[in-house]
């Protein structure tokens, strides 16, 4: 028959909260506490702040926040995580374990009948297999994964053993019978609990996916991704939340979450809440959980929240990332080592990890250090990319308890092409034909380099889109350049130069060299290049896309004869297309040629379409083959001003 709550017990029940001091005993064990008072499992939690990327969390894990809780346990013997008493004179067996390093051989007290995840028995029994037992003489705790039983023999993923008097946890890295390397048994919802009106600890729950890193009380973790949820976070619902409905075993799980919380255990479904099953459980009264949602949460900041009085240690870290830094230079990682508990012992550390191995040198300093101590870690390397590892500490007492703070050394890099073409002739008092290059990025490349170029007597550089660029992985820069001279710049070489620099120091220089040849031409002219003129729009009437219209026009000056005008005009922001009616358009470069003879003039139209709100500026360079004075007057720009699109208005 359903037992049944009646109001008086649930306030009675709720009344003494604050009083309790751990969870309360198992019915079939009572002289067994589950863990000490001071395990954070039976931590109030309510005095805790917030973790200050609370709400980030809690949106990865739903970001449309409609998932409600969900009671991954109930009334009926198969749904749930069953538990089993045992005694002194129960059989014990060895397990082979898939994963024996990280498992305690046992022997394990398996009681006949037993109660196992999902049902049935170890012979055919599919999903996660748990079986748990507390064996009520010694208080010794026996959690099992993938248990099975075939042809006499008992085996399991992995198995661990607990002192339910102790706070002890597992080596650092070691899973348990749960993915996060924490006891289960503590962590489940019991019906007789809920019965005597009280659940004074944390809950156990799961999300779909982890992070690849665990903080305390985890041990291990099985996740991918750094900005995931962590095994052994603790989750709690806020004080403001309430149940719109008369369920008051619901009510009892939901006061538990805003006083103990939830800690994160396993990867399973989104926001499922563990229990053990019991036909006491009333299902159509724990649904009413389903009314939590993700904004109805808050995550804890458990720094320094620990298990007393086990004597342990923090790898704190200042920085988890070091860099940008260029190959060959170092990246530093500072932190202080907190001990714990009354923890007194020095900390070896070291670098290690899959990431520690692709390193040119990672170097702790010093290489023992004591609680309270402050120290760095030095890594370099010589490619760039992003190199996770771990600073790991092992501890110099008797159990050698060893930490890994997770770090990324994030290491870049740039690169420049080879000039197009190698070497150019240009006639005194003009200017050069284009010359492109490119400059690359790699890693995650996130400053500018600064072009600069060492050039012959009285040459001039114009780099478009502009003296500075910024590349990145991936999306390297085209840089057109072109050469300006006057009557004294003689013929050599031109260097290209590429520089920038991290807060580790500057980059050796890039470089790239282009020849410089002067050549003497026939005859004299002076061309001017007017101010190129906007055509159609006004400066601040150009959208993104476009159209933008400049008509150029090169003027002849006291020219003798006539000659043939070239004129190059470049772009200092990207465009997605241009036209040039009699003209030649190549990447973005056009370039315009006619005979001008006299006091004459050329005129061209250029039409762009920028692709971004950024101010475009055309520059327009006028040369030709015979020598010109007046160079200073060849050099043209205007600028249009280039705005968002505005939206259809209907």
């Amino acid at each position: 028959m359903r037992r049944s709550f009646s109001r008086n017990s649930i306030l009675i029940g709720l009344a003494f909260v604050a009083a309790q001091a751990l969870a309360a005993p198992l019915p079939g064990a009572p002289s067994c506490p589950i863990f000490p008072p001071t395990n954070v499992w039976n931590k109030d939690v309510t005095a805790l702040p917030v973790d200050p990327n609370s709400a980030a969390i809690i949106n990865q894990v739903d970001p449309a926040n409609t998932i409600g809780f969900h009671p991954d346990f109930g009334s009926f013997a198969g749904y749930g995580i069953p538990y089993n008493i045992a005694d002194s004179n129960t059989a014990r067996y060895n397990l082979s374990f898939q994963y024996a390093g990280e498992s305690d051989p046992g022997p394990y007290p398996i009681p006949t009948p037993y109660n196992i995840e999902g049902g049935g028995d170890a012979t055919s029994c599919t999903g996660d297999c748990h079986i748990l037992i507390v064996e009520k003489n010694s208080c010794t705790l026996y959690e099992i994964f993938a248990a099975h039983f075939q042809s006499g023999q008992w085996s399991g993923g992995s198995g661990a053993i607990w002192d339910l008097n102790s706070n002890a946890l597992r080596p650092d890295t070691w899973t348990s019978a749960d993915a996060a390397g924490l006891p289960i048994l503590v962590g489940l919802a019991r019906y007789d609990e809920a019965a005597a009106g009280v659940i004074n600890h944390a809950l156990r729950f799961t999300v779909q996916h982890t992070r690849n890193a665990h903080i305390y009380p985890a041990r291990h973790d099985a996740g991918s991704s750094s900005y995931l949820p962590p095994m052994g976070m603790r989750v709690r619902v806020k004080q403001s939340v309430t149940l719109n409905c008369a369920c008051p075993q619901a009510k009892i799980i939901l006061q538990a979450l805003k006083t103990y919380g939830m800690i994160l255990a396993d990867n399973g479904s989104n926001w499922y809440i563990s229990g053990a099953s019991d036909p006491g459980w009333d299902d159509n009264d724990l649904r009413n959980l389903n009314q939590i949602h993700g904004s109805d949460l808050e995550v804890v900041d458990t720094t320094g929240f620990v298990n007393g009085p086990n004597p342990d240690y923090a790898l704190g870290a200042a920085n988890t990332t070091a860099g940008p830094v260029f190959p060959g230079q170092n990246g530093v990682f500072s932190g202080t080592l907190s001990g714990l508990n009354g923890y007194a012992a020095g900390v070896n550390l070291s670098c290690t990890g899959a990431g520690a191995a692709s390193l040119a040198s990672c170097t702790p300093s010093p290489a023992a250090v004591a609680p309270g101590g402050a120290y760095t870690v030095s890594a370099s390397a010589n490619v760039a990319q992003d190199y996770n590892f771990n600073i790991t500490g092992t501890g110099q007492d008797n159990t050698h308890i060893v930490h890994h703070q997770a770090v990324t050394l994030r290491v870049v890099d740039y690169d420049m092409s080879s000039a197009s073409p190698a070497a150019v002739n240009v006639v005194a008092g003009n200017y050069s034909a284009p010359i492109q290059f490119s400059v690359s990025a790699a890693g995650t490349f996130a400053g500018s380099v600064a072009l600069a170029c060492t050039t012959a007597t009285g040459a001039t550089c114009l780099f478009s889109p502009s003296s500075s660029v910024a590349p990145r992985n991936g999306a390297p820069v085209s840089v057109t350049l072109v050469l300006g001279t006057n009557g004294a710049t003689a013929s050599g070489n031109v260097t290209i130069t590429a520089d920038s620099s991290t807060a580790a120091g500057a980059h050796a220089t890039v470089s790239s060299i282009v020849g410089l040849n002067i050549v003497a031409g026939s005859g004299a002219a002076d061309l001017a290049m007017g101010p190129p003129q906007q055509s159609a729009q006004t400066p601040n009437n150009v959208n993104v896309g476009g159209p933008v219209t400049f008509t150029l026009t090169v003027n002849a000056t006291n020219n003798a004869a006539t000659v043939t005008a070239s004129v190059t005009a470049t772009f200092s922001a990207p465009v997605y297309k241009v036209t040039a009616p009699g003209c030649s358009v190549s990447s973005g470069i056009v370039q315009c040629s006619a005979d001008i003879s006299g006091n004459a003039s050329a005129v061209f139209t250029v039409t762009a379409y920028p692709l971004l709100t950024h101010d475009l500026t055309i520059t327009a360079v006028a040369s030709s083959s015979a020598p010109d004075a007046t160079p200073a007057n060849n050099l043209a720009t205007a600028t249009a001003q280039v705005r968002p699109r505005p939206l259809a208005r209907h």
